[in-house]
């Protein structure tokens, strides 16, 4: 990407790959002059090595990736090595992306409403809209486990229009 690379060590390097990748974050987080003023950069590192199970160079680099997002996930400076859970949070992550685009056209998107109150005269003064993913294989998923994907992946404009029109149209019955 225009603001990654890659960097393959092997033979007795690679043994230290960790050692070279927190020397790599740290020489990139030193600040620098530019036309005479101080910039600051961060580095993220993802680490995946190489081993007798893998068969294709693409796992390789799609280890490090997750390694990589991780390490971002976690803050700036940071050096993250590549574990198998790291794929598996990623696998459910994508089929949560992949329901969660099925299910508006499924129809499975809730709205619940529940009062709003005056404190002070104790009169019902409206109504919130409490968003609910009714997915016949998952059960309830509250927004709290699919709202950051519909965030990152787009869908949540076309999610935020379905609430409005469907709270309208709830209102006006």
């Amino acid at each position: 990407g225009g603001d990654e690379f890659a960097l393959l060590l092997n033979g007795d390097r690679a043994g230290f790959s960790e050692e070279i990748a927190k020397t790599v974050v740290t020489a990139l987080s030193k600040p620098f002059l530019i036309d005479g003023h101080n910039v600051v950069s961060s580095a993220s590192v993802g680490l995946a090595q190489w081993s007798a199970e893998l068969t294709e160079p693409e796992t390789l680099v799609k280890y490090a990736d997750l390694a990589l997002y991780s390490a971002k996930g976690a803050g700036r400076n940071r050096v993250a090595i590549f574990e198998q859970q790291m794929d598996i949070v990623a696998e459910e992550r994508r089929n949560l992306e992949l329901d969660l685009r099925a299910s508006l056209a499924e129809q499975e998107m809730r709205l619940h409403y529940q009062p709003v109150v005056d404190l002070k005269t104790l009169d019902q003064i409206g109504f919130e809209a409490l968003l609910r993913w009714e997915h016949p294989r998952r059960g309830v998923v509250m927004p709290n486990e699919f709202i950051s994907v519909a965030e990152e992946t787009g869908l949540i404009v076309q999610l935020g229009e379905w609430v409005i029109r469907k709270a309208l149209e709830d209102a006006a019955q």
